[in-house]
């Protein structure tokens, strides 16, 4: 096996867009890399075994027909589903001793399990749904374990949250193997490589000041346009987080002050985000509980605007429990994730505007607000530093002292990076129309072409 693996472990044509492209990238420069599919193991209903069966036109099939074409070492490993399905309850040993799974019960499901459960503490409502994490988990460990890796010394694979993938991650870092991921960039038709992660804000930052050092005289122009355009032009995956909010629509108040704290999703970074410097708030309830106390109750109301539900998932409500001790204090309001309260008019209408890590943050600024503070890790803080209060005692000393003046440019490394990050795709293309990807219309001229064998750089 080469030096360098590539691990697929889901046959979802996202996946096989990214991976063909950075396998492609990898070869065209010389790179000793394979591919290895795991897409089909540990995936044990019906519907995923029928699938498999009958997969013949999907992206992933194309894929691997064309690296074959072209020479590119690429290995199968078939599922033993049969010999390996057996009763189990991994569940029902969690809950003999508590209420709600943990991530030390089991790191490499935890985030898939609160994703489709939709609460971030699962409990025993969602045993099927762990217990099917787990035989995931136990059959991509089991794979590994049958193949030969001696001779491999780094593995990359998609995303790493997953629990198919961040068991290849965890079994190939626990075996001394350098682990690296990967994740599209700023488009639908561009990747990017992370040597943390996709969720790791320490990384991201890094890539932001480094891609801003080189991005030469039209980076601020760039910066400019990406600010410019609606929430929903900037998502990659084109979700309108703005889609229930009425224009210009703010909640009363009759106290002196008000700030408004912007909750972020935790669902997504459930066990895959940064570990928090010792004396910081550790997450975003503890900042939320920070910013009370360093806030006058008789003189402050405190809004606290969670995170709007994806549409289409206005039902789940993963977080709704971080907020409970909250919901009976005097001077704070809870705005759900349904309201159709208008998050940006709130903010620019608001005394103090404050922050875990939304990204609210940097239109507010863009939009010439002073009063504005990120109180959790997030890739914008060296840059504007005297806005970063991690603690109770920083919140005290911002409200105590004249602020340092900030400017929208103070923004324009973050939106220049959100605007152009990633390596462009030279593959594939996205098909709008169709919400899928597929081999580019000029490699494809007729049905032939696209099986031809394309000239590799010498390595």
């Amino acid at each position: 096996m080469e030096s360098k693996v590539l691990i697929v472990t889901s046959p979802n044509d996202w996946h096989w867009a990214i991976s063909l492209e950075y396998l492609w990238n990898q070869i065209q420069s010389g790179v000793d890399v394979g591919i290895l599919d795991l897409s089909y193991v540990g995936e044990l209903n019906l519907r995923s075994l029928a699938k498999e069966l009958i997969d013949k036109k999907s992206l992933r099939v194309k894929v691997i027909r064309f690296l074959r074409a072209n020479n590119a070492p690429v290995y199968l490993f078939r599922n033993f589903r049969r010999s390996n399905v057996r009763s189990m309850d991994f569940a029902g040993s969690v809950f003999e001793t508590k209420q709600f799974l943990e991530k030390d019960d089991c790191p490499e499901i935890l985030n898939s399990v609160v994703e489709q459960a939709g609460m971030l503490r699962p409990d025993r409502a969602s045993k099927n749904i762990i217990n099917r994490e787990y035989r995931k988990y136990l059959e991509i460990t089991r794979a590994l374990d049958r193949i030969d890796f001696s001779n491999v010394s780094e593995v990359v694979t998609v995303n790493g949250r997953f629990t198919k993938n961040a068991t290849v991650k965890n079994w190939a870092s626990s075996r001394n193997k350098t682990v690296s991921l990967i994740e599209f960039g700023s488009s639908k038709t561009s990747f990017e490589h992370f040597e943390i992660g996709p969720h790791s804000m320490i990384e991201t930052e890094q890539k932001i000041e480094k891609l801003w050092a080189k991005g030469g005289f039209g980076r601020t122009p760039i910066a400019q346009s990406f600010l410019k355009r609606d929430i929903k032009d900037r998502d990659p995956v084109g979700v309108d987080w703005r889609a229930g909010m009425s224009l210009g629509k703010i909640p009363t108040s009759s106290y002196e002050k008000i700030c408004t704290f912007f909750a972020s999703t935790e669902a997504e970074y459930a066990g895959v985000g940064d570990s928090v410097p010792e004396g910081f708030f550790t997450n975003q309830k503890d900042a939320f509980a920070g910013l009370l106390k360093a806030l006058d109750p008789e003189v402050w109301q405190i809004f606290l605007r969670r995170h709007p539900s994806p549409p289409g998932r206005e039902g789940l409500d993963a977080e709704s429990h971080l907020w409970d001790a909250f919901a009976e204090v005097a001077n704070v309001k809870i705005i759900s994730p349904n309201s159709d309260v208008d998050s940006f008019a709130l903010g620019m209408n608001s005394d103090l505007v404050a922050n875990f890590c939304s990204t609210l943050a940097m239109d507010f600024i863009a939009a010439g607000k002073q009063e504005v503070i990120t109180l959790g890790t997030a890739p914008w803080n060296s840059r504007i530093k005297s806005r970063f209060t991690p603690s109770t005692i920083s919140i005290k000393t911002f409200l105590r002292n004249p602020m340092d003046k900030i400017s929208a440019e103070d923004t324009y490394p973050w939106a220049f990076f959100c605007a152009t990050f990633g390596t462009e795709f030279k593959l594939l293309e996205y098909v709008e129309e169709k919400k899928y990807w597929d081999f580019r219309s000029d490699l494809v001229q007729n049905k032939h072409r696209l099986f031809r064998r394309l000239p590799l750089r010498s390595s």
